[in-house]
């Protein structure tokens, strides 16, 4: 069973899509906002499989979130989801890619199942 780890500074989005991913067969933690995930992803030994990641958060924004796990060895290799309501903003969507976002989702243009067999199809070209 993958690991999915939801970030998302908003309440009922974190906990729809953790309810989502949990009834597709996926284990999910969650965290609202890029400072906690970090104390999080650090603090444990066994890593996510897949990071499930917002843009606009207080404190630490995703695309900080993003910059930061990628320079850090024993986080650099998970593969991040990009899932935001910065739709249409070339700069932010460039950006993530840049740093090494694997996909990059409007959270308007995707319903949740969607989005679950975009993650599903991510995990399985990586054989995870």
């Amino acid at each position: 069973m993958a690991k999915i780890f939801i970030i998302d500074d908003e309440h009922p989005i974190l906990k729809m899509y953790e309810r989502t991913f949990t009834l597709n067969g996926f284990e999910t933690e969650t965290a609202s906002g890029g400072v906690e995930a970090l104390a999080l992803l650090n603090s444990k030994k066994e890593k996510p499989d897949l990071i499930l990641l917002d843009v606009m958060m207080p404190e630490m924004n995703g695309i900080e979130f993003l910059e930061r796990i990628k320079k850090e060895n024993e986080l650099k290799h998970i593969p991040v989801v990009i899932l935001t309501n910065v739709g249409g903003n070339e700069g932010v969507n460039k950006r993530a890619m840049e740093l090494g976002a694997d996909l990059y989702l409007e959270k308007v243009a995707h319903a949740p199942a969607e989005i679950v067999e975009e993650v599903r199809r991510l995990l399985e070209s990586r054989k995870i």
